[in-house]
This record gives structure tokens, sequence and C-alpha cells, in this order.
């Protein structure tokens, strides 16, 4: 396992290597519990992965990890892995144009529990990807986002125990994907506010209590309409939306 000195070190150096003309670059590969990570990256496409390739996700291995990033510009992207428990992430994005993409222990090597994901997104046309767990095997995840701006995109995929979903939302045009499934109950309270988005909610759990809760103001019109699908199940079953 580097030393946090030494992994902040290797990221600086990174930094400074690049042409000068060129956009910057973080690449990270951690292995080791009880860590911390903190990134500031200002302007505009940079990008943080785990090796000199668009495709290549950073990779944070290790229980009780901390992960803060405070990204501002446009255009740039976060492509990130995370195995292990009881880790934060704390992600501040200013910014349009964004791509993220991150998933927590999606191949279910070790499990995801415990986690606790916050994001605040400013901007316009950002599109956030985000897989949490796999085949139910983590327990008590908490995710809280705050996002504000239009032509947002987010596809969120939450397949553990008792995943507890925040999200509160203002800008037109949003679309929203949440799909979640995990043997306890789940929780889900969406606040949204804006005009013409797309809003597609399925939960399912097995045998166990499931709780929505949706707040939503704003139109549509017949070229731009604004339409919400709403599906829960405590039979595990499919549901899914027409």
């Amino acid at each position: 396992m580097i030393s946090k000195n030494t992994r902040y070190f290797a990221m600086t150096a990174l930094i400074m290597l690049s042409p000068v003309l060129a956009d910057n670059a973080i690449y990270i590969d951690q292995i080791g519990s009880n860590s911390e990570i903190g990134i500031t990256q200002d302007g505009s496409g940079n990008t943080i992965r785990g090796a000199a390739s668009s495709t290549t996700k950073m990779e944070l291995n290790g229980d009780s990890m901390n992960f803060d990033a405070n990204i501002v510009g446009d255009t740039n992207s976060l492509i990130g892995a995370i195995i292990g428990d009881s880790t934060t992430i704390d992600l501040d994005i200013d910014g349009s144009n964004n791509i993220f993409n991150f998933d927590v222990d999606k191949d279910n090597v070790y499990g995801a529990a415990n986690g606790t994901f916050t994001t605040n997104i400013l901007g316009s046309g950002n599109t956030f990807d985000l897989d949490v767990g796999s085949e139910d095997a983590a327990d008590g995840v908490t995710l809280n986002w705050d996002i504000t701006g239009d032509y947002n995109t987010f596809d969120y995929d939450i397949d553990v125990n008792s995943a507890i979903s925040t999200i509160t939302s203002v800008g037109d045009y949003l679309d929203l994907t949440y799909d979640a499934d995990g043997y306890d109950g789940h929780e889900f309270e969406l606040t949204n506010t804006g005009n013409y988005n797309t809003l597609v909610i399925d939960q399912q759990s097995t045998l166990q209590q499931d709780v929505l809760k949706i707040d939503v103001t704003g139109s549509g019109t017949s070229l731009a309409p604004s339409t919400i699908c709403i599906s829960q199940s405590d039979s595990g079953s499919a549901t899914g939306c027409p």
C-alpha cells in the first residue's frame, strides 16, 4: 500500500508532466484500508481515471476509505471503481457536459456495505452512471444527491439491501432512471422541480417493506411531455414501466 503522502506526490507529478496545452489527468490505483484521498480539479477537458486510457477506471480498494473530489469546469470526466465496505464518497461538481461513470463493487468481490455517497451537482448536460453492489451481497447504503441544472441524465442501479436514497433536483429536462433491488426494504425520496422531465423509478425488495416519497412540481407539453413512472414490488418480481 502506498502512503498518503506518496499518493499525493504521484498524482501531482502526473499533472506536472502533462504537456503545456493538454488537459490534466489524474490516475489513481489505491489499495489499503482507512485511506483519505482528496482531489481538486479546476478547468475543462480534465479526467480522473485509472490509467492513460479513457476506458480504464481508477480503483480504490479497501475498507473505511474517504474519497473527496471537487471538480470545477466543463467536459470533465471521472471514471472510477470502489471495492470495500464503509466507504464515504463526497463529490462536488460545478460545470456542464461532464461525464461520471462510477461503480462500487459491481462484480460482488467483497461487498459494498455501509457506504455513504453524497453528490452536489451544479450545471447542465451532465451524465452520471452509478452502479452499487451486486447480488444483494451488501447492506446499508446511503445516497444523497443535490442536482441543479437542465438536461442532466442520471442512471442509478442499486443492488444492495437496505438502501436509503434522497434526491433533490431543480431544473428542466431531467432524465432520471433509478432501479433498486435487494432482500431488505429500501427507502427512496425524490423532490423534483422542473419541466419536461422523465422520471423512471423501479424499487423492489423480497418480502420487505419499501418506502417511496415523490414530490414533483412542473409541467410538460404534447411535444415535450413530463413523464413519471413508478414501480414498486415487495415480492422481488420484475415490475418495470410500460
